[in-house]
This record gives structure tokens, C-alpha cells and sequence, in this order.
């Protein structure tokens, strides 16, 4: 837009750079023959300071034979809203810094993980079990999650803790609700082979993920953190041998065999080619004593019949 030519006590009939030599065009308005560095300039009643201008514009202003007459800049003025606003900061009270934003940006989705154990067999019915542990480097929230096993046969609860501050005192957190900041578990409070307690559960960390030992490693300086995987694992025992009973005369083997690998018996299959082939055949042969356990029993005879459908004599 057009810009008016305006002195600072109103309009003008003569440039406002005293060292513009150029006429008052008959409009009134201004051109780039008013503008020079260090003249002051109103744009619709606001005095405007030029301090400087590109190399291109001097140029400009050298071949129109009107060159600017300093070749260097200005300082920017003061402006007194601005020195009284920082005068105004350097006297209040230094704030405590509040380093969250800072912390969400530098640590978003980045979670230590820690393999943690929980031996509850002072208990009755007590087992040890295993958990996994994640700390969140944004806030110093942890939460533990439960490690499903193959027919453990427990509920489907995915966590045991959810995502909260753990404080390192449970007992004096809970009596001391409202009455001031509590002392919380941090990643300097969390190491392997050490245990924590998680309101009242004693936990053994046993070990971590790589980009757990690289933080540890950076941060503490921890770089011989010990996997005491093998050493929490429940030793091997090899199942003993079931060793079969002899025949107690009742029934055949075969359904005395049946109610040793089952809880519930079954009947044993029988060959249905073996079924169809034998059925009701036999084998008979005449026999004796070969030697007799008594004179009475010389001479006695016997049929063997060998039934081929069953193997049974």
C-alpha cells in the first residue's frame, strides 16, 4: 500500500530525510527517495527507525546517484516495554525448573526392563514366580507384569501392579497420605541381583534387557552386571521310572496295563483282522507229564488248547 509522507508533527511539504534532495512528489506519498538509514520514518502516525538495508538496496541507491551516507548499521533502539519486563525478571524469586516436558522429549517409549522373581514359599500354598518389571524413563513409573505360563492354571491377570510410582517404604507411605512427598524407586534404586519391595512383596532381580545394561552402562557406569538367571532356576529333576506291577491273576494284562496309564481305564482295541481270521479257532494238543512230582501222577494226560484269537492257552 501506499504509504502517506508525514512528518512527525503532521503533514509535510518537504522530505523527512533532511538529506534527501529529491522534490515532494504532488501526491503527497512516500518513495524510495525518502527512505535513508538513520532518518526517521512515520508510517500512519508510528515513527519507524530505519537502521540498516541490504547490499542490493545500497547498490540501488549508489547508481540513482542518491548513495546512502552511512555504510553501517544502526543500533536497534531500546524498547522500554521490553527493560522493564526484564528488569521486572531479574527481581523475582528463581522457580524450581520443571523438567517433565524436558523428559517426555528425551525419553518417550523408552522402558528398562528387568526380570524379576517373587519366592513367596514361606506361605502356605507359596511358589516362586516369575515377573517382568518395566521402568519408564519419562516419569519413574513402574509396572510388573505377570509371565503366563502353559497350563498354570491362573487367572488371566496381565499385571500384578499397574503403571504408578513405587515408593521404597511402603508401611510409611500409607500412614503418611496428604502429609508430604514420599520417597519413590528410581532407575538408581534398581539393580540386578538386589531386591525391591513391592508394597510388602519381597522381588529379586535377576536380570535385564540389553537396552537396560547400555542405560545402566552410560548413566551409572555399570558395565559387569551379573545374569543370575541359572541360579533362581529350579534344578532339573528327571521323572522316575513307573515300574509295572505284576499280574494279580484277575483279568488280562492287557487291561491291567490300561488302568496303569490311565486314570480312567479304557478297554483294550482288539485285531478286527485278527478277529475276523481266529475267531473261535484253536489249537488243541495232547500232553503229559514230563516228570512226574508224584508216582500217582505217571501216566496222567492232558489237552493243551492254544486259541489263536487271544494268544491264551
Amino acid at each position: 500500500a501506499r504509504v502517506p509522507l508525514l512528518a512527525a508533527d503532521g503533514p509535510a511539504s518537504v522530505p523527512v530525510g533532511a538529506a534527501s534532495t529529491s522534490a515532494v512528489p504532488a501526491d503527497g506519498f512516500v518513495t524510495w527517495e525518502h527512505i535513508r538509514i538513520g532518518q526517521p520514518l512515520v508510517v500512519y502516525g508510528r515513527a519507524l527507525s530505519v537502521v540498516d538495508c541490504d547490499q542490493f538496496t545500497r547498490d540501488f541507491y549508489a547508481e540513482n546517484k542518491q548513495p546512502q551516507q552511512s555504510n553501517t548499521a544502526h543500533m536497534v533502539p531500546n524498547d522500554p516495554y521490553f527493560m522493564r519486563r526484564k528488569a521486572a525478571e531479574e527481581k523475582m524469586s528463581l522457580k524450581v525448573p520443571d523438567d517433565r516436558r524436558q523428559r517426555f522429549i528425551a525419553f518417550n517409549r523408552k522402558v528398562l526392563r528387568f526380570y524379576c522373581q517373587w519366592d513367596d514359599r514361606a506361605a502356605i500354598y507359596g511358589e516362586r514366580r516369575p515377573y517382568i518389571l518395566h521402568f519408564y524413563l519419562e516419569d519413574d513409573t513402574i509396572e510388573i507384569c505377570e509371565v503366563r505360563l502353559p497350563n498354570d492354571g491362573r487367572d488371566q491377570f496381565s499385571k500384578l501392579l499397574r503403571r504408578q510410582k513405587l515408593p521404597v517404604d511402603t508401611q510409611s507411605a500409607l500412614q503418611d497420605i496428604g502429609s508430604g512427598p514420599a520417597r519413590f524407586y528410581t532407575d538408581a534404586n534398581l539393580r540386578v541381583g538386589e531386591r525391591i519391595s513391592v508394597f510388602g512383596r519381597p522381588f529379586l532381580i535377576y536380570d535385564c534387557d540389553d537396552f537396560t545394561r547400555h542405560h545402566l552402562s552410560t548413566k551409572f557406569g555399570l558395565d559387569q552386571i551379573p545374569d543370575l538367571t541359572d541360579r533362581i532356576r529350579t534344578p532339573f529333576v528327571a521323572m522316575p521310572e513307573r515300574e509295572v506291577p505284576p499280574p494279580m491273576g484277575i483279568g488280562s494284562e492287557e487291561d491291567s496295563l490300561a488302568s496303569l496309564n490311565s486314570l480312567i481305564p479304557k478297554p483294550p482295541r482288539r485285531d478286527e483282522a485278527k478277529l475276523m481270521n481266529y475267531a473261535g479257532k484253536a489249537l488243541r494238543f495232547l500232553a503229559c507229564m514230563h516228570e512226574a512230582p508224584a508216582p500217582e501222577d505217571e501216566g496222567r494226560k492232558f489237552i493243551l488248547g492254544y486259541w489263536l484269537l487271544g494268544d491264551g492257552i
